[in-house]
């Protein structure tokens, strides 16, 4: 999922409700695209819960971008994030052209603009998660602007990072089995080839063999 920058520790505790597993999302045999977009949602309603117990205690909003500092993604997030840039209107995908002819001249992900996401509906994983409260190498991590002054979280607003991290990486090894196209069979693929894959003349680009179609 990429490096998590900017953390802080946070201790959790207490009994009740545990975060999602994610067990159900990553079973075997369902199709990948399905199974991501069940993990989708149990994320963004797992975060709505967050938000609505400490709100004010959450710094991420429009204009905090400090850690949209995304550099490749998976093989089924880019798939996901190329049919995201092929939606965009057509003078904002003129933008994004230009951007990437000017090469690396501004800092953060290429799919930034002033401040915000141009395919926010769409962001991978990693990027609805940075910031939010995640359970790695035992410890509880959060961006150093949210949660001050809140010394311990409840388990259920903590995600097992290991967990997501598992049943993603389970995902995307069957989306790459079915795909066809040899753009996605690597590990890891930058943002700026994703979008210059979207944004160019490719009839059929991400088509699939058999269930995950573009």
């Amino acid at each position: 999922m990429g490096s998590r920058e900017h953390s802080h520790k946070k201790s959790a505790g207490g009994k009740g409700r545990r975060a999602p597993a994610f067990a159900h999302e990553a079973q075997a045999g369902r199709d990948p695209l399905e199974s991501y977009a069940a993990l989708i949602d149990l994320i963004d309603g797992h975060v709505a819960r967050l938000v609505r117990a400490y709100g004010s205690r959450i710094a991420c909003r429009r204009g905090c971008s400090a850690c949209c500092i995304l550099g490749t993604v998976n093989a089924i997030e880019a798939h996901v994030l190329i049919r995201a840039v092929r939606a965009l209107p057509a003078r904002v995908r003129a933008s994004l052209g230009r951007r990437l002819e000017r090469g690396g001249e501004r800092p953060g992900c290429v799919l930034l603009s002033r401040g915000a996401c141009l395919v926010y509906e769409s962001r991978p994983v990693i990027c609805r998660t940075h910031g939010y409260p995640v359970l790695a190498d035992g410890a509880v991590d959060v961006c150093p602007l949210n949660f001050r002054g809140v010394e311990e979280l409840a388990p259920s607003y903590v995600l097992d990072l290991e967990r997501l991290n598992t049943a993603l990486a389970a995902m995307d090894v069957r989306f790459r089995t079915l795909i066809d196209e040899p753009f996605f069979d690597q590990d890891r693929i930058p943002v700026s080839d994703l979008v210059e894959r979207a944004l160019s003349a490719c009839p059929g680009c991400g088509s699939t063999s058999r269930r995950a179609k573009n």
